[in-house]
């Protein structure tokens, strides 16, 4: 179950992190609660097609991914499941049904939501039928491709009539190389952290606050991003070792260094702008975001002087981040912290890099 868990649905979330990175910033980051709500109704009040035609497209993208997958040569191990008793194989294709309907069962926990808000509990029974219907309609094609193995899928090249060059950038190198090889810890940290800066927002515009709210929450979704920096370290001091043979300046390392942390913090520019700005006055959303930038910059340059593996350094992040907080309980100026932070890490990764 482990195996076929990693190999097909982790894979998928995955290859397609890209995509529900950009379903994450168009609905935390234009999308209004209100919005939701309304599409939620849409879909309780509107024919159960609508719904219908909605989750069709993404069983569409799940089992094109599917069968792509599983077409492939390197996954001819997986037709020896047929060789298990069918009982045993049906609960095995179910448990990967769910997996990669996950974020669509997730939206309709959402739309039960509203039902019930809106006591319109007889809209529900169509819709969950949909689920039933796509769920058993995915464990009859899997199990379909199990019995008829098919492994003699060849790769068609398409000739792009778009010809440029890559970028020569070590920051894009890095966010694509994340992409490809740590989607899904991307996928699932953009995700925690939206959601923190999203509840703080949200929660501050519920009554009268200082900065100070924010800037806690804010720090809170820094440290979602701590593995993503982590995993940006290990790729500059392991696969992009060799690049300290180039002519570069110390200068221009540490200026990658820092830019790839303003992209990686790129949609929570957007969830800080989209919620906060209605509340807050640009300077603070400025402030707001630079700070939260620092506390990465700091981690990152405490990575590159001491070389630490990721437990011993977030054990050494835990006091200094009570600290943190206790300063910005007691109204310390955000900028000033800003500073202090930025001047840190920027000082410990000009000592670190080679």
């Amino acid at each position: 179950m482990d195996i076929l868990m990693q190999t097909t649905v982790r894979e998928f979330y995955k290859q397609r992190a890209g995509f529900f990175m950009v379903v994450i910033l168009c609905g935390f980051g234009f999308m209004t609660p209100r919005e939701h709500f309304g599409i939620a109704v849409f879909f309780l009040t509107s024919s159960p097609l609508n719904f219908g035609a909605f989750s069709t497209l993404y069983v569409g993208l799940v089992w094109f991914f599917w069968n792509h997958l599983w077409k492939s040569r390197a996954y001819s191990f997986i037709y020896l499941l047929r060789l298990l008793p069918l009982r045993t194989r049906l609960v095995e294709l179910i448990c990967i049904a769910v997996g990669l309907l996950l974020p669509l069962i997730l939206y309709f926990i959402w739309i039960v939501f509203v039902a019930a808000k809106l006591s319109l509990w007889n809209s529900l029974l169509t819709r969950s039928l949909f689920l039933l219907l796509w769920t058993g309609t995915l464990v009859a094609a899997g199990n379909y491709r199990l019995t008829h193995p098919n492994t003699s899928y060849t790769k068609r090249t398409v000739r792009s009539f778009l010809k440029r060059k890559r970028p020569v950038s070590m920051p894009l190198w890095t966010i694509e190389w994340l992409f490809r090889e740590r989607g899904l810890t991307l996928l699932l940290t953009k995700l925690g952290s939206s959601l923190a800066i999203a509840a703080t927002l949200w929660y501050y515009s519920t009554d009268e606050f200082d900065l100070r709210l924010p800037a806690v929450g804010l720090s809170f979704a820094a440290l979602a991003n701590l593995g993503i920096s982590y995993e940006t370290y290990r790729w500059r001091v392991e696969a992009w070792s060799w690049s300290r043979t180039l002519p570069l300046k110390r200068r221009q390392r540490v200026l990658d260094i820092v830019f790839t942390h303003f992209l990686l913090l790129i949609p929570e520019l957007f969830v800080i702008t989209r919620y906060g700005l209605s509340e807050l006055e640009v300077i603070d959303l400025i402030q707001l975001f630079f700070f939260t930038c620092s506390i990465l910059i700091s981690y990152h340059g405490l990575l590159s002087f001491f070389n630490l593996p990721l437990e011993n350094s977030l054990k050494r992040l835990f006091f200094p981040y009570i600290v943190l907080t206790i300063l910005i309980m007691y109204q310390t100026p955000l900028y000033f912290l800003t500073i202090i932070l930025f001047s840190i890490g920027l000082r410990y990764i000009y000592a670190g890099v080679r």
